[in-house]
């Protein structure tokens, strides 16, 4: 892979940097002891001030490119794992999140509404082409569709081809924060939002692309489809015999997981009554996405039961702020599974000891959501205060941090 090959030539580069700077600094010391014999006492202190002041520098440039090759490090894996995700979709993959019904005509409607005579960028347009063929038939002047799958891009220009609108979409292969687009858009259509609404890099793509694909941000006039995405959180058990004993094939835990992505969570499962906010990514805000939100919230628990974790719901607006027209929380009944808003499962975060709980207890929760790569990094940390216990005692219920999606 490209990404994998960069990374490996920044690494092999890096270390022909130090080793050169190891025999300068070598040389340095030598010259310094040969250069003259029996040099006279200041010279000899003027030389090891300059010695000393040449090894601070040196080892400050060291210290720097050792921090520079540690980020670097981390952006690299951070794009591997992306590339791996996006690697990982199939046709049935398109073809499931196609057949959402609640998703694709909530994006349709949106995109009928606000593209016609404008210049329209669709990030990530998948095998399907969807967003960018009903952009295009919606009326906008132009579309640019670019994707990072090999082999859904391909497809995709075949689909552009035979739809007949090879002269209104235009495909580009590659990664939007990389490629060029040929002219500046007035609109970005996406929809890389996961269980978690960052978890897919919705952050990291879309500041990149107000930056350097958009002609203005921030801007009077609508720039993005959706306006924006919000995740939720709240504490749970582990879903009960019933609940596996429903599902279509059987599942088998690893006494090490630290995550499970589940369609239909029961709401029986829920400790508290309350979800709380975790991230909001707000894709028309005038001063951008923020790198790192930070979040402190307390649950109070609603009955018996055994802690075991968080689970994590997502909805997001498409046509306006506040009209939700996707929501990824699925409750118990019948109706409420056949009203299900989305296509998407719930993302439960497992915490490694179990904690038996009561009614009135709290649940303290510190969450920090950092999107400054495009495979973001979580971390949950959480406390248990008991009913009727002092303010200040706390038992520690563990944290977890982790870099999401996870491929090991």
């Amino acid at each position: 892979m490209k990404e994998a090959r960069a990374c490996s030539s920044f690494f092999s580069k890096a270390r022909l940097r130090l080793l050169v700077l190891s025999l300068a600094l070598l040389l340095a010391l030598v010259d310094l002891v040969v250069s003259s014999h029996a040099p006279p006492q200041d010279l000899f202190v003027d030389g090891t001030r300059d010695l000393q002041q040449k090894l601070r520098v040196d080892n400050g440039r060291r210290r720097d490119e050792g921090r520079s090759a540690k980020v670097q490090e981390e952006t690299c894996a951070s794009e591997v794992n992306a590339q791996k995700f996006i690697d990982g979709y199939t046709s049935k993959t398109y073809e499931k999140m196609r057949d959402d019904r609640v998703r694709t005509s909530s994006y349709l409607h949106a995109i009928q509404h606000l593209v016609r005579d404008r210049v329209v960028l669709d990030i990530g347009t998948g095998a399907l082409a969807l967003l960018a063929i009903f952009a295009a038939e919606a009326g906008a002047r132009k579309v640019y569709a670019i994707e990072a799958n090999k082999e859904a891009f391909q497809v995709a220009s075949k689909t552009v081809a035979e739809r007949g609108l090879s002269d209104r979409i235009e495909l580009i292969f590659g990664h939007s924060t990389q490629v060029k687009v040929p002219e500046k858009v007035d609109m970005l259509v996406h929809e890389i939002l996961g269980e978690i609404a960052s978890i897919e890099g919705a952050a990291y793509v879309i500041r990149d692309a107000q930056k350097r694909h958009l002609k203005e941000f921030p801007s009077k006039a609508r720039t993005s489809i959706p306006v924006s995405a919000s995740s939720f959180i709240c504490p749970c058990e582990m879903p009960d015999s019933d609940y596996w004993q429903e599902q279509e094939f059987p599942v088998i835990l690893p006494p090490d997981a630290t995550t499970l992505k589940l369609w239909r969570f029961p709401q029986r499962s829920l400790l508290s009554e309350e979800w709380k906010g975790m991230e909001e990514l707000d894709f028309e805000k005038g001063d951008g996405l923020p790198l790192v939100q930070q979040r402190s919230n307390v649950f109070q628990v609603a009955r018996r039961g055994t802690f075991q974790g968080f689970v994590i719901k997502m909805q997001a607006s498409l046509l306006d702020e506040g009209s939700e027209e996707i929501q990824t929380w699925c409750w118990d009944n019948n109706k409420q599974k056949e009203e299900c808003k989305g296509h998407w499962a719930q993302q439960v975060i497992l915490f490694q000891a179990a904690s038996d709980v009561d009614k009135g207890d709290e649940i303290l929760l510190q969450t920090t959501v950092d999107t400054s790569r495009v495979q973001p990094t979580y971390r949950f940390a959480a406390q248990l205060r008991r009913k009727g216990s002092a303010e200040e005692q706390l038992e520690d219920l563990g944290e977890r941090i982790l870099n999401l999606p996870n491929f090991g």
